[in-house]
């Protein structure tokens, strides 16, 4: 204590004195959710679980310290939008964004944006809010931002993201495009209404494409990617499921060159290429887990799925995750 320290340092041969601090190690601490199948999500811990190589994973259990996703340091809602071919809205460990300016089923476009009914979403087949079920997309959705340290199913990258579904994975570019073009009309709306309506949506998935094609054939998609990153949204999309370099075989959308687009590989649990993904020096950008992948399925279940489809929702979790952990003055700059 302070008396016994001032006695101390009467002793004339005593130069200094000073209480014994504690001292920690400097290392993040892990932030480990209590869902029930996390154990098992290698791709964000891996442990060396089912044979693997430990530390091969995206080290998201580290990132959590600091946030676990949700709101931007402006209150933002973070959104992400996920095209696909399905999902399952009403899958309990999943947080869907639904359009509150809109009035379901009343065939009136009440919030103005150019859609009628589109509350639950958008179907760029029918062009309607018909989220039809499909395990590819309540997969991919998963992987991206299923509800963590909930005690249910899996947890996804981004635990408090909201998810807009959309029904637009295909090889006609007309389809696409129009789900694309409902994703750039949400963020733009949210944008010029200073957040009262439309969605903050930073990222989408495009966990589809065309294996050989080539950029050149499809200017109008690429320029959806141009065009939404001007407006703030990030792409993320899957390179083909086949051993090639897309740099010499092509492929949609993985060897478009805007710089809005992440393209992304598959990898293992013992971070190598998986056997059957594509690669590209110039073309792919990164590779993430996408093999034996644990996430959701349709009607509340979980199951494993494999390929680049599973790989690109690793990263476009982690971009929405960025947002979340960016401070106020990056998010302002940002807007």
């Amino acid at each position: 204590n302070a008396s016994d320290i001032s006695l101390i340092k009467q002793v004339r041969d005593i130069v200094n004195v000073q209480n014994n601090h504690f001292v920690s190690i400097r290392e993040t601490e892990e932030v480990i959710p209590n869902d029930s199948y996390f154990p098992q999500q290698w791709a964000l811990r891996n442990t060396g679980q089912g044979v693997g190589t430990e530390g091969a994973d995206i080290d998201v259990a580290n990132a959590w310290e600091t946030t676990t996703g949700g709101l931007s340091a402006d209150g933002d809602t973070i959104v992400i939008a996920i095209i696909d071919s399905g999902s399952d809205i009403d899958h309990m460990d999943m947080d869907f964004w639904k359009n509150r300016d809109e009035i379901p089923d009343n065939g009136i476009d009440d919030d103005e944006n150019g859609y009628i009914d589109d509350y639950d979403g958008y179907n760029a087949f029918q062009q309607n809010d018909d989220i039809i079920d499909g395990n590819h997309g309540i997969h991919v959705s998963g992987i991206a931002a299923a509800k963590g340290n909930n005690s249910l199913a899996i947890s996804g990258v981004n635990w408090g993201a909201k998810v807009l579904p959309i029904i637009g994975s295909s090889t006609s570019e007309m389809i696409v495009v129009r789900a694309l073009s409902y994703v750039y009309v949400v963020r733009e709306t949210y944008d010029q209404t200073n957040g009262e309506k439309g969605a903050f949506i930073v990222a989408d998935n495009c966990s589809f494409g065309v294996d050989g094609g080539l950029a050149e054939d499809y200017p109008i998609w690429e320029a959806m990617y141009d065009s939404l990153g001007r407006i703030g949204v990030v792409s993320v999309g899957a390179t083909a499921n086949h051993e090639y370099d897309v740099d010499e075989q092509g492929d949609i959308p993985t060897t478009f060159t805007t710089d809005y687009l992440i393209t992304v590989t598959n990898t293992t649990n013992k971070d190598q290429l998986y056997a059957f993904a594509a690669y590209g020096d110039t073309a792919i950008d990164l590779g993430a887990p996408g093999t034996s992948i644990k996430s959701l399925f349709v009607n509340s279940t979980v199951g494993d799925k494999t390929g680049t489809s599973m790989a690109a929702p690793h990263v476009t979790g982690s971009v929405a995750l960025l947002f979340a952990g960016a401070d106020l003055n990056f998010i302002q700059d940002y807007k």
